[in-house]
């Protein structure tokens, strides 16, 4: 079964990091929040670029509170993937499902307040 902090790392096209982050504690996405430049040295993110938008996630992060990642992919060619082999895709419906699974095991309807409001009558 896949942690939030993969499915984290997979959005981020960092699936290969997955590893290193639990072995070095980072097993949640609220301890994910206080990754700093030391915390990517000892995960071993050694790529500037990489380190760049790890750390520019962290920051949405601590933005938006913590979230399920998903990546919603459309008309993707083959030299698009090849260039990002680290990504998994979802077909829509399962992608849909996975959503509606969270949604129910968190206890959340988006039907109701604070997600939809009333409709007022005139």
């Amino acid at each position: 079964m896949s942690s939030s902090v993969e499915d984290w790392l997979r959005s981020l096209g960092f699936i290969h990091y997955t590893q290193a982050f639990l072995d070095n504690g980072y097993d949640e996405l609220d301890i994910c929040k206080e990754i700093g430049k030391e915390d990517l040295d000892a995960i071993g993110v050694r790529n500037f670029k990489d380190r760049t938008d790890i750390l520019n996630a962290v920051e949405r992060l601590k933005q938006s509170g913590t979230a399920v990642y998903f990546v919603l992919e459309g008309n993707v060619d083959s030299e698009s993937l090849a260039a990002q082999p680290e990504r998994e895709s979802y077909p829509p419906i399962q992608l849909k499902m996975m959503l509606r699974d969270k949604l129910e095991e968190d206890k959340i309807d988006l039907t109701a307040l604070p997600y939809t409001l009333p409709v007022s009558t005139c």
